[in-house]
């Protein structure tokens, strides 16, 4: 993500092009913060909107912003000249304004959508209106993007705001949430080069999770961190197309479990599942839907209470390693490679429920 506060002088806005769409002119900015960068589209009339602010709230010139021009104002060397003119505009009143910059123009520039400081404003402007409505919110949606700014700022101190935008609105969030959705994406975000499932996120503020639901996120311990915080207070755990190619890739995310001789499919050590340092002790529901898990894993111990078990979709051959789930109840396993089921009652315990359905098992007997 950007960071502008860090590095205001790395800033390069520039307006490259102009583009003409169904008779409409187009102005395309670049803004650039260090490596990440982002383009955005105005037209005209949307830097009349954004200056007359600027001159009412901030001191800009008011003679600043080249003039309108009402007669041959398609005439591609007027578009051109205005271009040029516009780019010396941006770059003024960014100069002008950056020591203190106004919310309207870090909207205009979307700073607000790929800049940290910038989303962390956003998040803590949406809390402070929730606490003075007195709205308690237990369930939020978080991108990586949101939640590698709340992380970086929670290890970088930064001056305190006025109420609307200080960043205690946020950390009270993190800590009060109850269920927490993360959705990532390894495709660039917006028109920037950010792309999501690059940036790392710690889970140290939040502090009360019993539900943490992860989609589409890569989950190793370069990109997950601090998930001890919540081994004593979750209870359902979903993360669905998140390449897992075990049980413990998720239950282990912030740990380094594995032997550097060892493939991602291992199972942990047992004696290292069996420690009881990294237990979910409050893990009732798991769902690993749709993953690349080859094997019920020893990681499946690190869940002694787990109740429900999804993990359909995945790639799994042998059912094994859950006679240490004394509570399992509910076992999912449809879609996957399962085609032995041999003494299946004395691998599953006292289960309620089990589901196998498409699976390449052709005999039924052991059942």
């Amino acid at each position: 993500m950007a960071d502008w506060l860090s590095s205001p002088e790395s800033v390069l806005i520039t307006v490259p092009e102009a583009i003409n769409e169904d008779h409409v002119t187009w102005y395309e900015i670049r803004v650039q913060i260090a490596e990440i960068f982002w383009k955005i589209k105005r037209r005209f009339r949307e830097f009349v909107e954004l200056h007359d602010r600027l001159v009412d709230e901030s001191g800009v010139d008011k003679d600043s912003l080249p003039e309108k021009k009402l007669i041959g104002n398609r005439d591609p060397s007027f578009i051109m000249k205005r271009r040029r003119d516009l780019e010396s505009y941006l770059q003024s009143v960014f100069k002008f304004l950056q020591h203190s910059l106004p919310q309207n123009l870090a909207e205009f520039l979307c700073l607000t959508k790929y800049d940290q400081h910038f989303v962390l404003r956003q998040l803590a402007s949406q809390q402070y209106e929730l606490m003075t409505s007195e709205t308690l919110k237990e369930d939020s949606t978080l991108t990586p993007l949101e939640l590698f700014a709340i992380s970086r700022r929670l290890k970088t101190p930064c001056p305190a705001m006025d109420k609307q935008y200080d960043f205690t609105n946020v950390a009270d969030l993190a800590c009060s949430l109850k269920m927490l959705n993360i959705e990532g994406s390894t495709e660039a975000f917006g028109t920037s080069n950010i792309i999501p499932n690059d940036l790392a996120f710690d889970l140290i503020g939040f502090k009360s999770l019993t539900k943490l639901v992860l989609t589409n996120v890569d989950c190793c311990p370069e990109k997950i961190q601090s998930i001890s915080h919540v081994r004593t207070t979750l209870k359902h755990l979903q993360a669905s197309s998140c390449n897992l190619k075990s049980i413990a890739d998720i239950l282990l995310c912030d740990t380094h479990h594995m032997d550097k001789n060892e493939t991602l499919d291992c199972d942990p050590a047992e004696d290292f599942v069996k420690a009881g340092k990294h237990d979910f002790t409050q893990l009732e529901f798991v769902n690993l839907r749709g993953n690349n898990i080859k094997k019920i894993d020893k990681g499946i111990m690190l869940a002694p209470k787990v109740k429900t078990l999804l993990l359909g979709g995945n790639s799994i051959k042998i059912i094994e390693n859950l006679m240490e789930s004394p509570e399992l109840s509910v076992l999912e396993l449809s879609d996957n490679n399962i085609d032995d089921i041999e003494n299946l009652h004395a691998k599953i315990g006292q289960l309620t429920r089990l589901d196998l359905a498409n699976n390449k098992i052709k005999r039924l007997a052991h059942l």
